[in-house]
């Protein structure tokens, strides 16, 4: 006799009925993460990890091929940071060179730290 329809994913398997009856609950869930993200909901837990190793390569680059001593790639690290902020980490596959330009105009508007004078 043949064994029913099932499914391997992973180590775990699981009848294809299991996985019908799932489907609804998956599909909402789904749908409700992919509409805030551009790619869907493989965006909302991919991406940020991506972008962080591509960030850590970056900066060993910066550290080793340009031989930049930690406080300055930490500067740099700092100015990302806040430009992220700034953009509301939006994906960087996105960028657009407005971004730039307008973080340039929030920066300028800020008070410096050291003086409390405005930048301008």
């Amino acid at each position: 006799m043949p064994l029913p329809a099932t499914m391997k994913w992973s180590s775990t398997r699981t009848s294809i009925k299991a996985k019908e009856a799932r489907r609804v609950c998956v599909s909402a869930s789904s749908a409700r993460l992919g509409s805030t993200f551009p790619d869907g909901w493989l965006c909302a837990f991919c991406a940020p990890f991506f972008y962080e190793r591509i960030k850590r390569r970056y900066f060993a680059y910066l550290k080793e091929a340009w031989r930049h001593n930690e406080p300055t790639v930490d500067a740099v690290a700092k100015a990302l940071d806040r430009f992220e902020v700034d953009t509301k980490h939006r994906d960087f596959k996105f960028f657009r060179f407005e971004q730039a330009i307008a973080f340039k105009r929030h920066l300028n508007e800020q008070n410096s730290v050291r003086t409390g004078e405005r930048r301008c």
